[in-house]
């Protein structure tokens, strides 16, 4: 029934041209510009930034959107916030500030499941999770119902974070949530990754950022984002 339904809901998301990219970007540079190396807690506008970033340099993203945090201050209803996303959608991210901590909703339309990444998690049961996350599932719920148009409930999970993404610390929370959105956008799924390194992930964000800052026209592709993460830490995501 839902696979149907999906069928005839061609949801691509938002639209943006190049100058609406080139605006974003450069107000979110500016706003957050030293927010994204060294220790600094990663604003609102620099995680929308990088996803949009990563969308646009990632060929195999071209069927996932995002939705901005936004979505969970706003009225309920349709995806209103959701921007990119250039064929129908698998996947909708969601990323989420809950008191200074960001986390990842990820929504898979196509087996109609919901499924929260959290650095700092600790246990993959479901009563051990946070009140609010009750909250924001009824609220992804209710918005992927207007959107896709499927009934029933979503199948929740709770992923158990990879031992290399286990945050240690109170601030690089925004770069594992980058890094899960990374992941998904290339491979469908998170998975662990020995060796992960924290600070070359941001300098690998502020590249991709400084360089669509700069709009030179130049896009890397998957292998050379990997490069310019490689070449900070000497180890090859694969």
């Amino acid at each position: 029934m839902c696979s149907a339904s999906l069928q005839q809901t061609m949801f691509k998301g938002k639209f943006l041209k190049a100058e609406e990219v080139l605006e974003i970007t450069k107000s979110a540079w500016n706003v957050a510009e030293d927010n994204v190396t060294g220790n600094n807690y990663l604003s609102g506008n620099m995680i929308t930034l990088s996803l949009l970033t990563l969308q646009e340099h990632l060929p195999s993203a071209k069927d996932v959107a995002f939705v901005s945090p936004d979505f969970f201050h706003g009225n309920e209803g349709p995806m209103n916030y959701v921007v990119k996303g250039e064929q129908e959608s698998k996947f909708v991210l969601f990323p989420r500030a809950h008191n200074e901590h960001w986390t990842l909703w990820c929504l898979n339309v196509s087996d109609w499941s919901l499924t929260h990444y959290n650095s700092m998690r600790t246990t993959s049961k479901a009563g051990s999770q946070p009140q609010y996350l009750q909250k924001d599932y009824i609220r992804i719920l209710k918005s992927a119902r207007h959107t896709f148009k499927p009934k029933g409930c979503l199948k929740l999970n709770f992923a158990e974070t990879p031992a290399s993404h286990r945050q240690k610390d109170g601030f690089n929370c925004g770069v594992f949530v980058l890094d899960f959105a990374k992941q998904i956008m290339l491979n469908g799924k998170v998975k662990n990754q020995p060796g992960f390194d924290v600070a070359a992930t941001r300098q690998m964000v502020a590249t991709l950022n400084s360089r669509a800052e700069k709009e030179d026209g130049k896009k890397p592709d998957e292998a050379e984002i990997d490069s310019i993460q490689c070449a900070s830490n000497g180890y090859n995501l694969d």
